[in-house]
């Protein structure tokens, strides 16, 4: 059999004691708890904003995804124009032959700038929101941690053999 004695992490008073000499608990039940109040709420903004990031992140990625594929029918666009345009030159005479040629170096440009538009969006630009998502996650967890020491859970299933506590007490950590 297991005994132990519980306290709070922390020091602060104590807003509700939830249990009584002979009381049988189960690992995970509140004991005890301090205010907690202010914290639950903050917990509840930074959890919300944990799923605002991560469907921020989640909707860039997509669009990300779009703007790669579309890069890329740009390039075979622009290289279909490019070998259209050698055709007309190769097909003209004279001064149709002198816009061809025109015609093929536009086209030339623009499939250069097509490729280099296509590496760029390659790139990975969600390094920020992945960042933003872990510093979410980080704040959610760091008020879980002050939530939880702020109460006192039952370690195991087991019963109440005393308590030293009561709700209004001033206790230290």
């Amino acid at each position: 059999k297991k005994q132990d004695d519980l306290f709070f992490r922390a020091g602060g008073y104590v807003t509700r004691v939830s249990v009584k000499v002979g009381d049988t608990v189960k690992a995970g039940d509140v004991l005890a708890e301090q205010q907690v109040d202010d914290l639950l709420n903050q917990l509840q903004q930074a959890r919300i904003d944990l799923e605002v990031t991560q469907a921020d992140l989640a909707k860039n990625k997509a669009q990300h995804e779009f703007d790669i594929e579309r890069a890329k029918a740009d390039v075979v666009i622009k290289k279909n124009q490019v070998e259209l345009a050698k055709l007309a030159v190769e097909q003209s005479l004279g001064l149709d032959r002198t816009r061809a040629q025109l015609a093929l170096e536009n086209s030339q440009q623009e499939l250069a700038l097509a490729e280099k538009s296509l590496e760029l969006t390659s790139t990975d630009i969600n390094i920020y929101l992945e960042q933003a998502v872990k510093r979410s996650q980080l704040a959610v967890e760091r008020l879980e941690g002050l939530i939880s020491e702020r109460q006192i859970t039952a370690p195991y299933d087991g019963m109440i053999l005393r308590t030293n506590i009561r709700a209004g007490q001033q206790v230290d950590g």
